[in-house]
């Protein structure tokens, strides 16, 4: 009904109320017009009224629940709902109602029940199959909520908010292809959809095709410019398609947002685009409550020692990825006499050379993809994990509801995410004196601990083809000095852009190697040599290897491997040094920016860290034109590789154990998580 009515509805209820104010169902009425009003404080006195003048008037208490949910007083409003129910038990609406509550106060399985009552009292609309669905989702049962979801697009095919939803399902499982399809039918039903916009870009850019999310994320940006989170998703599809217009002045926009406390991205590109520790924690403190909404659940009491330390490591990436091919190694080492290890995979089972080597390096290997965050962590706490190691961080597929529901006394982040989650369901997390110094422990939110060496495990049995690709194989000029960086896209910034074209202008005899960008990133990557006087063919891209041993392998027609910065090599660094390519970086301020230093420091080659980007750049320009110096630190690096503590598997897995062990201890002690240096710790019991 249009405003005008309502206001002329309005007068004409509270004359009639003058004449009559014993009357409920003219309260009731009153009610449903201030409610509709968009005034829910106001209608909730009038619904109360006609209860106390008609105390089984359960539509007034069914209309009072809806008052109630509209302010925020989700158990008063279940109360409400519950009392309709309580005189007429299968009234649909007040079911429906009820439902719709439990779920915001995010008891889903009493919500489905509701939701699948409502149902079998005949109210099978759209929506009711729609929440049914979303219930489902949070109680980890996706394909069930997908069936719901299509049955409500059924009921109604224009409905955008159906589709919205069964694209997340789908995208839940896997299935890609068929969510990029749904989240077009639900823009094509709703071209204004701003969220659709934002999911699908999303999507794409897991589809590693930024050229095509960018037109979502600047489409959602002229439909709802201030959407949570846009401005960073739109500028990480930027940093993919290497499109830098007005870069430095949108980052520094960004960086103001995020010290605002607004939620203008994910720490994730955080990571990637502000090299300030302060910053990423304040990225992280807004974004944790939005992806674990329960809050944190109360600390767990160790249990008591005498049996073998049981500890889980939580990851999506337990099969071909650079997580797994870190820590396999690692995995394999464990001393099964004092722990015992757990793999909680939430990830897809590829069946492949590495999951099958991963499950037989657990002792336990368990499949929770199709468990809900709750549910993970009741197994876990039911199987008695003393340590819950968190692999993922607020990286892709990340979960970190599993544990904020606490999935054991302990919780620690490891390696896959490099920086703070900003919350406190994280007790510690495993870094060096590198990567976070002693001063900079306070822009974290974990505990720190500092391992001996580098935090970055490393597989030493890692295989490294025999075959020697000629240059030409490659696609490299024979005598060229060929700097080289593999890292993702992304991690290339104007900044360090800049100055690999300087060094190529000073060192005339070189090119530079990438790896495989994409059509769009690498035609804006050429345009931008050219604009810098760089002739365009100087950069040279190399295409994905299928098998890891020939990439490897191939690293040895690199003269010298330049870091990126903010974002630097990780398990790419990793890769380049043990494949016997020196690597060039720069040490920066935030954890991402530090780990090319963490390593060089570990195998003893701090002399290839650069404290800043002119240094760098005139380090790399001495490097490629003072051979005999160059290969001086490549014979070291190759003494090393094998001498070093960077690339000791089992060394490094003893100190990871010492540390659990250190955490544990002091628990049992009754004491709270505190920062540890694993090496004083050793020594301590040595």
């Amino acid at each position: 009904m249009p405003t005008v009515k309502l206001d002329q509805e309005l007068g004409r209820l509270r004359q009639a109320l003058q004449l009559r104010p014993g009357d409920a169902r003219l309260h009731h009425s009153l009610g449903n017009v201030l409610y509709a009003l968009h005034r829910p404080v106001d209608a909730l006195p009038n619904y109360e009224a006609a209860i106390r003048l008609l105390p089984s008037y359960v539509e007034a208490y069914n209309d009072r629940g809806l008052a109630l949910q509209a302010l925020g007083r989700h158990e008063e409003a279940l109360a409400s709902f519950s009392a309709a129910l309580a005189f007429r038990p299968n009234y649909p609406e007040a079911c429906y109602n009820r439902a719709n509550a439990h779920a915001a106060l995010n008891r889903f399985a009493e919500a489905e029940a509701d939701y699948r009552k409502t149902i079998e009292c005949g109210l099978r609309r759209p929506e009711v199959y729609n929440n049914l669905a979303l219930a489902l989702g949070e109680l980890g049962r996706t394909e069930e909520a997908i069936g719901h979801l299509r049955r409500a697009i059924g009921l109604h095919p224009g409905f955008a908010d159906g589709w919205y939803n069964l694209a997340a399902a789908l995208e839940r499982r896997g299935r890609q292809q068929e969510a990029l399809a749904a989240y077009d039918r639900a823009l094509a039903c709703r071209s204004d959809f701003a969220r659709a916009h934002v999911a699908r870009a999303q999507l794409l850019m897991q589809l590693r095709r930024p050229a095509e999310a960018l037109g979502s994320f600047e489409q959602a940006m002229r439909l709802e410019p201030h959407f949570p989170w846009l401005r960073g998703n739109w500028l990480g599809a930027r940093l993919h398609a290497c499109e830098w217009v007005d870069f430095d002045e949108e980052v520094r926009r960004l960086a103001g947002e995020v010290q605002a406390g607004r939620q203008a991205t994910s720490p994730l590109t955080a990571l990637s685009l502000l090299d300030s520790p302060s910053l990423q924690r304040r990225a992280a403190e807004v974004w944790a409550p939005r992806v674990a909404r329960s809050g944190a659940a109360a600390r767990l009491e160790p249990a008591a020692s005498g049996g073998r330390i049981r500890v889980g490591y939580f990851s999506a990436d337990l099969r071909p990825h650079p997580v797994a091919a870190l820590t396999a190694g690692m995995f394999e080492h464990h001393d099964r006499s004092r722990f015992e290890v757990f793999a909680f995979s939430f990830g897809p089972d590829t069946a492949d050379e590495m999951r099958t080597r991963l499950r037989s390096a657990f002792e336990h290997f368990l499949d929770v993809a199709d468990r809900s965050d709750e549910a993970i962590a009741a197994l876990s706490r039911s199987l008695g994990i003393d340590i819950a190691v968190d692999l993922q961080g607020f990286t892709e597929h990340q979960r970190p509801g599993i544990f904020a529901h606490r999935a054991a006394p302990l919780q620690v982040l490891f390696l896959g995410y490099a920086g703070t989650m900003g919350a406190p369901y994280i007790d510690y997390l495993i870094a060096d004196r590198v990567v976070v110094p002693g001063e900079s422990r306070r822009d974290y939110a974990e505990k720190i601990v500092h391992m001996p060496h580098s935090f970055q495990p490393n597989d030493r049995s890692r295989r490294i083809a025999e075959r020697r690709f000629s240059r030409a194989e490659l696609g490299l000029p024979e005598t060229a000095f060929v700097f080289c960086c593999f890292n993702a896209a992304y991690k290339i910034q104007p900044a360090i852009f800049g100055c690999w074209m300087r060094i190529l202008q000073q060192v005339p005899d070189s090119v530079l190697w990438l790896a495989q960008a994409g059509e769009r990133a690498e035609a804006s990557l050429r345009a931008e040599a050219q604009r810098r006087g760089t002739e365009p063919a100087r950069l040279i891209f190399a295409p994905k290897m299928p098998r890891i041993e020939d990439h490897l392998a191939r690293y040895r027609a690199a003269d010298l491997f330049l870091d990126t910065l903010p974002y630097g090599a990780h398990a790419t660094a990793s890769d380049a040094l043990w494949a016997g390519s020196p690597l060039l970086t720069i040490r920066g301020r935030a954890f991402a920016s530090r780990v090319g230093a963490s390593m060089l420091t570990a195998l003893g080659l701090e002399e290839l860290i650069a404290a800043s980007l002119p240094e760098y750049e005139r380090l790399a320009v001495a490097l490629a034109t003072e051979r005999a110096r160059l290969e001086g630190l490549r014979a070291k690096l190759a003494d090393a590789r094998l001498t070093a503590p960077l690339f000791d598997t089992e060394g490094y897995t003893r100190s990871m154990e010492a540390a659990y062990q250190a955490m544990l201890e002091r628990a049992r002690s009754g004491l709270p998580p505190e920062h540890l240096d694993v090496g004083a710790w050793m020594a301590r019991l040595s």
